[in-house]
């Protein structure tokens, strides 16, 4: 097994796909307002942990800068067109921006989402990012980052065609956040694997990057946990045993 494949098999087996928040949410069992505050955290997240960027962003190589200058372009919405998707030139497509969409059609606007607090497990995964950003090779970092990110496309794909028992249809515009990750990530994913698999030159830096993977995949599975018992109800049994 080559070591870019060992990460995949870590990253799979803990993939958050699986979690029973989604269980619920593809069975039909959950209400907009529930995911809207899923969202709300959501929104929180992938606002703070650009930041964390920028420390990655410091260290690394000119080629890795450009992988994450495009990816940034991307979470703003610089650009007419991007994520495989056309958009009007006065429509706010950044990632956030699509957040605020949906979120709005749970019945939270933007003020109640920027004035959401932020539950534990959110800020725990900020946390690890923002330590692992400062204390660890960029390589570690960008292994961890690029573990949680390239989960989205497996989520989205199990997430978008349960939208239908909710009202929506797949090309509804206040689901395109879910839609966009369905396909930028797979690309995102790719290169970023690319580049860890040129840069990581030794054994002592891969495991480095195998512990990085491990550690962001558990605090993301424990940041649905605290989602699911927040705003759905107690875990399932099966799941507290995992933990």
């Amino acid at each position: 097994m080559s070591f870019t494949s060992d990460l995949l098999a870590l990253r799979d087996q803990r993939h958050t796909k699986n979690h029973p928040l989604f269980d619920r949410w593809v069975a039909g069992e959950l209400t907009v307002p529930q995911m809207a505050r899923f969202i709300a955290q959501h929104y929180h997240f992938a606002k703070s942990v650009i930041s964390t960027f920028g420390i990655c962003f410091a260290k690394t190589v000119p080629e890795v800068q450009k992988f994450m200058i495009g990816n940034l372009a991307e979470e703003f919405g610089i650009g007419d067109e991007y994520d495989g998707h056309h958009y009007e030139a006065d429509e706010d497509h950044g990632h956030n921006d699509l957040l605020l969409r949906f979120a709005a059609v749970g019945g939270l606007s933007a003020a109640d989402v920027e004035q959401t607090e932020l539950l534990p497990g959110t800020r725990a995964l900020l946390d690890f990012l923002w330590r692992i950003a400062y204390n660890e090779p960029w390589q570690v970092y960008l292994a961890a980052q690029s573990s949680l990110e390239s989960q989205m496309v497996g989520l989205q794909q199990r997430l978008l065609p349960a939208f239908s028992q909710y009202g929506f249809e797949r090309t509804d515009k206040r689901i395109q956040w879910f839609a966009a990750h369905e396909t930028a990530d797979i690309r995102h994913s790719e290169d970023a694997l690319a580049l860890i698999a040129k840069y990581v030159t030794n054994d002592d830096l891969a495991e480095r990057c195998r512990r990085g993977v491990i550690e962001a995949c558990d605090t993301r599975l424990r940041y649905y946990d605290n989602i699911y018992r927040a705003y759905v109800g107690p875990l399932p049994e099966l799941t507290q045993s995992r933990r």
